[in-house]
């Protein structure tokens, strides 16, 4: 039974194709698969197209975010390195400041008790002598103590003086690093945004490469269910029938 009706439905296709008005439907059918086939294969190499462009920018954002990765490091390893030698520096040089005002003032001091002893001698001399000649001996001795005092008074003002550019240069030194630090931690602040300002357009890209490629599926099982609903359409064979 099933031979006698595939028989017969061969009979009947075989005829209505044969007839011209189902020849040229069927032409047209074919015509208008074979358009929307090419466009579909055409829409998707586009969008295979923009998928390699979007995976290859994707790439060199990601070969960029790691040159920018490695540039970022350098440049921190840079700036600690040189602020840790400026550190250093400044460490060194407030060492030798301290040294050298340490080294002037017990020179001073040593000078000052030198000449009070050489002077102290003197006195005791001019003691000794002062029965021969104690006015011109007293006028003396007083004048060499006046003396003494302005030029002790002139020392001690020196050292004050020293004691002060000491204590500024100090005050210095430490706005000076406490500057270097600020500084620093600006530059970390700027290279850290910078940082994150790429992350955020990598995920950005990444995203975007994921949607063209969900799109591009997308549109292949619709082109392809396309083609499906076309075939299943009713004939004229059916029509006849």
């Amino acid at each position: 039974m099933l031979e006698e009706l595939a028989s017969s439905s061969s009979s009947l296709i075989k005829e209505n194709i044969e007839n011209p008005a189902t020849k040229d439907y069927w032409v047209k059918q074919c015509l208008d698969l074979v358009a929307a086939k090419n466009a579909s294969d055409v829409k998707i190499e586009r969008l295979k197209q923009r998928n390699a462009e979007l995976e290859l920018e994707n790439r060199q954002i990601r070969e960029s975010k790691v040159r920018m990765q490695v540039r970022v490091e350098q440049e921190e390893e840079y700036i600690s390195n040189m602020l840790l030698k400026r550190i250093q520096k400044l460490k060194t040089d407030k060492e030798q400041l301290a040294l050298k005002y340490e080294q002037e003032e017990e020179f001073l001091i040593n000078d000052l008790m030198r000449k009070l002893t050489q002077l102290e001698g003197e006195r005791d001399e001019l003691a000794s002598r002062l029965s021969k000649d104690q006015s011109w001996m007293v006028a003396n001795l007083l004048q060499k103590i006046r003396k003494l005092e302005a030029e002790i008074q002139s020392n001690h003002k020196s050292l004050e003086q020293l004691r002060r550019e000491k204590v500024d240069l100090e005050n210095s030194l430490e706005h000076e690093q406490e500057a270097l630090f600020n500084t620093l931690g600006k530059r970390m602040d700027s290279l850290e945004a910078e940082k994150r300002r790429m992350q955020t357009r990598l995920d950005e890209l990444e995203a975007t490469s994921n949607n063209t490629t969900t799109t591009t599926t997308t549109n292949t099982s619709a082109a392809a269910s396309a083609d499906a609903t076309t075939s299943s359409n009713e004939n004229p064979v059916e029509k006849a029938n």
